[in-house]
């Protein structure tokens, strides 16, 4: 589930630009069809995102784990948000070169699948979840999901791998 997972958080995370251009155009009194159209993409996505976190906690084997350091990575999102809500500036135009855009998001899913590195989807924090940097005892760091606030590396015992360095309170 690893590459699966990670092109569905990476494709996921592209709700909150979707739903922004829905609503640049809806602004500019753009047509009904095409709002009704985006915001269908983005319930389907939300949807998809919902999925992913109950499969991987029902259907993915748990892991004990001991955590040697925790910081709060709840900071990314705002980055990701920032990007999201610049298509706002383009009000007098809201006209979308979808070329552009699937160039765009093969190029970004091309990235993350090739690295190591994990990626803040800020759906995930709009239900509740918090994303914390962490390292095992084995040295490893750890992209941490999790809806408790953490104060202590004790307070997490079991984890679910989503993807090599993404992993999910199985806890919560």
């Amino acid at each position: 589930m690893n590459k699966i997972a990670k092109i569905l958080l990476v494709t996921t995370s592209f709700a909150p630009i979707i739903l922004t251009y829905a609503f640049v155009i809806w602004v500019c009194d753009g047509s009904l069809i095409t709002i009704v159209s985006l915001l269908a993409v983005v319930v389907f996505l939300v949807i998809i995102c919902l999925a992913l976190l109950k499969f991987a906690k029902t259907q993915i084997e748990v892991q004990k784990i001991e955590i040697t350091s925790i910081s709060s990575a709840d900071g990314e999102v705002l980055g990701f948000v920032i990007a999201y809500l610049l298509p706002i500036l383009s009000l007098t135009n809201p006209s979308i070169d979808f070329k552009v855009i699937l160039f765009i998001g093969v190029m970004f899913l091309i990235v993350i699948w090739s690295t190591n590195s994990y990626h803040v989807n800020p759906l995930i924090n709009m239900f509740g979840y918090h994303f914390y940097e962490i390292s095992s005892n084995d040295n490893i760091s750890y992209l941490l999901l999790t809806k408790k606030e953490l104060r202590k590396t004790t307070s997490i015992k079991s984890i679910i791998h989503i993807t090599e360095y993404m992993i999910l309170d199985a806890e919560d």
